[in-house]
């Protein structure tokens, strides 16, 4: 079972970093002057797949971890998903509500994807609840640290794993669906007026 499990996020990993080489085509697809406008989109795609990759680290050695029931390793891979998604999270607004990402939306002129967008801005919506959480994780024991020791220690007997490992993972597979949309504007190019 472990070794499945092993295995199922090797695959996921390699699958994402071959993406990341994928996109290594676009630079030459954005050289034309008129297309400039879209190396934004490109670069969001970029970032986003970097974030996943670190998320998806994080989930595979704190279900690891939960698997070989080693308490002190799942804190510490719950940790660092938590700062992780909470990282995410907040950036996410960035990824959908940006002015150029309307922008392109506007040229491109087609529901299925403008509803897509709206889909996508109405899941991370729902995951702005675990916002809270995340912060209080990230602030008292991981990023700053209170200066009161029982505060952190509150905080860290106060860890749910799982609850973090639901949270990082549906993140995780929400930041695919985000890359896979921005994929999709970046096909519509060829398909833009050229004038």
């Amino acid at each position: 079972m472990m070794q499945e499990l092993i295995n199922h996020y090797d695959k996921l990993i390699l699958g994402i970093d071959k993406n990341i080489k994928g996109l290594k085509i676009y630079p030459e697809i954005l050289n034309e002057e008129r297309n400039h406008k879209f190396h934004f989109i490109l670069n969001k795609i970029l970032h986003n797949s970097l974030v996943v990759s670190d998320i998806l680290l994080g989930l595979k050695y704190l279900d690891l971890s939960n698997v070989l029931n080693n308490g002190i390793e799942r804190a510490y891979f719950a940790r660092i998903v938590a700062l992780n998604s909470y990282e995410i999270l907040i950036n996410s607004g960035r990824l959908t509500g940006n002015k150029d990402v309307k922008e392109i939306l506007k040229q491109i002129n087609d529901n299925e994807i403008d509803e897509e967008l709206k889909q996508l801005k109405i899941k991370i919506q729902a995951l702005k609840d675990e916002e809270r959480y995340l912060k209080e994780i990230r602030t008292n024991i991981i990023a700053h640290k209170d200066e009161n020791p029982f505060t952190q220690i509150q905080v860290f007997q106060d860890l749910d794993p799982k609850r973090i490992f639901i949270t990082g993972n549906s993140i995780f597979n929400l930041h695919l669906e985000l890359n896979n949309f921005f994929l999709k504007i970046l096909n519509e190019i060829p398909n833009l007026d050229k004038t």
